[in-house]
Formats: C-alpha cells, structure tokens, sequence
C-alpha cells in the first residue's frame, strides 16, 4: 500500500453493500480573499492562476488581472501569504501603469498574458530557468511587427494577426519576477487540425508528471461541429504533453459532455493534481447559453492521467454562491495545482458576481478548503452496510483510517490468508485514527502479506486508509 487508498473511483474496492459513494463539497471561505482594489486590476482579478510554497512556509501566487482600456488586456500579477486568507500585494515596479510604477504585475505580454501555470524547479537547475511559466497569448513576426509600427494605436495593433501565432507561450525567471519569453513562442499554436481538436484556447496549467516522466498540459481545446459557425466552436478538455517544455505533442481530446450533461454545457476548463497514486481534476464547467449562463466547479478523477471519470454524480465540488456573495455569478478559473498545507488542502478559485456574458461583473478569487483525502467518501446510513477492499500487501502494522462516523461507527476486519484480526468500533470525526485491535492483533504477524480490510460502516463515511 504505497500510496493512502481513496475511493474517489472503485480501484480499490472489491465489493460494497448498502454503501454509497458521496460526494464532500469543499467548504467554501465566506468571503474573496484577493480582490481588484488597485486600479490596475480594473474590476477583475481572478484564477486562472498558480500557488506555489515559497523558499519557507508561505505561498506566492500569480493571478491574472483584466483591463480593456489598458495597453494590455490582460496581465499576470503577483501576491504572498502566510495562511492562503490574508494576500499581500508587493509594489514590484517591473510594470508601470499609467503614471503608476509601484504594481504588483510581473508580465504583460503582447495581447493576453493569460492563464499562467508556474513550475519552481528548485535551485539546483539552470538560476535563469528556476522558474518556468506557460501562458496564453500571441507571438511571432507579424506580432513583433504590428508592436513596433507606432503608426498604429496600442489597441490595434494586435488585431488581424493569424490564429497560427496565437497559443501556450512559455517565459523564463530566475525569481519569478523578471520574465524572459521564449523565441520559440508560441510553443504550441493555436490551430492544430490533423486530430479532432481543431483548436486550442486561453486556460491552461501544467505540472511535471513525475509517473510519466513528461511534462503534461491540461488546456481548453475546441471542436467545431458539422454546420456550425467557424467561431462558434464547442469548449472540451484537451492533453498534450513534452519533455522539454518547448515542443508538445499534438493535444488531444480527453473530456468532453455527454447525454447526461445539459444540452448547452461545455467544458471550460480543467486543472490537474497528482495525489495519492491517482490524478485529480477540477473541471469548470460551464452552462453557454444566455439564458441559462453559469459556471460552478466538479470534480473528477484519473489512474493514469489522461481517462478521467465525473465523480459523485456530477455534484458541484464547489457550488455557485448565494445572490450577493462575491461569487454569485460563476465559478470560473481554479489554481493550476490545489495546494497541501498540513492535513488541510487548500482550492484557490476564480468567483464573479455575473454570468460569462455579463460585461457588468466583477471578479475576485475566493479560497474552498477540505480536510486531508476528503473529496469524496463511502457512506452507509443507520442500517449499515459493507465494503471489502481488494487484496494489497501491508507494509507496516500501523493503519490510520480517515473517517466521519460521529453519531455512528466503523469496525474494520484485516483478512489474511483466513486469519482475521478485528477492530473496536471506533466513533469520532478522524482524519488520522489508529484503531486498536480484538485479542489477536496486534497486525505484525501480516506485514509483508497480501491482507484483505473489510469495513462495517455504521451510520458513517470512510474517506481513505493508509499504512504507516
């Protein structure tokens, strides 16, 4: 059992009996805890984003800002935290705005600078590649030539370029500050039409995939249906992945709506974790219609990286807020990687007050927390129920079962080679329990074998159990 067993998919279930899998809504904080108070954040500052740990215990994130009347319409900031809830933003002074030379933005790029997915490398590599970050926005020649013909005004000047030099980008930092953008931008185009993704758009993140030994890019792509409009494309959730960062594997289609979703859904995005053996996904999903326009954030899953399934019915894993909260609107934008802080696991998100279509909204970033391992549990209710998990090799005598079984309990059966060792019934709301054993444990004598753990839940929800 090298990794925690989850039971966000049926992996490590053999059987279940009068237990249900159930979805745990993050718990949302009550209020935004970034929002646009500079003026040149305008009214938007949101996730698309990143949140990395510093060279300490804080955090750093780059978050994206929005701004029609600028030279750029969108630019990437900067801010640090100690606890995820209080943000500051540092007066850097690499971009001036206006008269103003004392901003917390750190890249501006050609027309979008959008959607920035940081990767740290550590210390050890190339200083002036510590940091790498993909973005979205447009480059190549005839970019460089309309930036330079000063004949043409500032919002003009972008217009008219090519779809083929729009696409991810990537820039260069030693500090994650100064950003020096590749010369090979953009790294992966815009119109990729020898697959079923006939384009790609401005979300994306990306991470090293340690299991892969690939860098991997989960980004917006498009498909136009037969008869529709050629910019009337359908949003789905597309793949790719490199080993140097600068030349992609044509995307592909990994996710996309099916009969159960509503008619007009599409996918806008989705952001990507690697926890615990398997990969999960946060999937915004988006309702395109005017009348019906809103967006709130699923969860989903993978083994392998690449065939996700929807989990827990398709329940919001972070819903809409109530009329008058800062996210009332939509849900739109998550961190590149939910974040890890002790036994808590921290969702940085992008929330507006309106809908997609709304040119009246504003957007803030809010903060969705859970415990450790809980996204997703097995519940039984007061009558009880069973799940016998497959055969896995012990590797210490120590369990620790993460579950919710206050007003219930949960006895938990280790099955080896028809040997049995039960627990006392256990009660509480516990993220790390160890449960103590009947007369024959303790489990030392099934170290190294192939054990079996079957679960008598009782009005409760199992969450995950590890070993050691």
């Amino acid at each position: 059992m090298p990794h925690r067993m989850l039971f966000i998919d049926d992996a490590h279930i053999e059987s279940q009996r009068e237990v249900k899998r159930k979805i745990r809504p993050a718990d949302k904080h009550h209020v935004a805890v970034l929002e646009p108070d500079r003026p040149w954040e305008c009214n938007s500052a949101y996730l698309y984003g990143t949140v990395l740990r510093d060279d300490g215990d804080g955090w750093r994130m780059w978050y994206q800002t929005y701004d029609q009347n600028a030279r750029h319409q969108y630019a990437i900031a900067y801010a640090t935290s100690d606890d995820l809830i209080h943000w500051q933003k540092p007066a850097l002074g690499h971009y001036s705005w206006g008269y103003r030379t004392d901003t917390n933005m750190v890249f501006g790029g050609n027309r979008w600078a959008a959607s920035p997915s940081v990767i740290d490398h550590g210390p050890q590599v190339d200083p002036e590649r510590r940091f790498a970050m993909l973005y979205w926005d447009a480059a190549g020649p005839e970019i460089d030539a309309r930036l330079a013909d000063s004949s043409l005004a500032a919002s003009e000047r972008w217009k008219e370029v090519p779809h083929s030099q729009h696409g991810t980008c990537i820039a260069w930092s030693e500090d994650g500050f100064n950003w020096t953008p590749d010369e090979k931008n953009p790294i992966l185009p815009f119109i990729k039409r020898d697959n079923d993704v006939t384009g790609l758009g401005d979300v994306l993140s990306c991470f090293w995939d340690e299991c892969r030994g690939k860098y991997v890019q989960y980004s917006k792509a498009y498909r136009h249906e037969v008869g529709q409009d050629e910019y009337t494309p359908i949003r789905l959730c597309g793949y790719s992945e490199s080993d140097d960062l600068r030349d992609w594997s044509d995307p592909v289609v990994i996710l996309e709506p099916d009969s159960d979703d509503d008619p007009d859904a599409q996918f806008y995005g989705m952001t990507v974790t690697p926890y615990e053996g398997g990969y999960v996904g946060l999937l915004w999903v988006w309702r395109s219609d005017k009348e019906t326009d809103t967006a709130w954030i699923e969860l989903t899953y993978s083994r392998n990286g690449t065939d996700f399934v929807r989990v827990g019915d398709r329940a919001p894993f972070i819903p809409v807020g109530e009329a008058g909260q800062f996210d009332s609107g939509m849900l739109m934008g998550t961190t590149s990687n939910f974040v890890v802080d002790g036994d808590k696991i921290g969702v940085l998100y992008g929330g507006w007050d309106g809908p997609h279509w709304s040119q009246e909204r504003t957007g803030a970033i809010g903060l969705a927390t859970l415990p450790s391992d809980r996204f997703v549990g097995m519940n039984a209710g007061a009558d009880g129920g069973v799940l016998t998990t497959v055969s896995t090799k012990l590797e210490s005598e120590t369990l620790t079962i993460n579950a919710d079984s206050v007003g219930g309990d949960i006895v938990v059966e280790v099955q080896c080679h028809g040997q049995v060792v039960r627990s006392v019934p256990f009660s509480g709301d516990l993220t790390s329990h160890e449960p103590r054993w009947d007369e024959n444990g303790p489990l030392k004598p099934f170290v190294g074998k192939d054990v079996v753990l079957k679960f008598h839940i009782h009005n409760a929800t199992l969450y995950s159990v590890g070993c050691g």
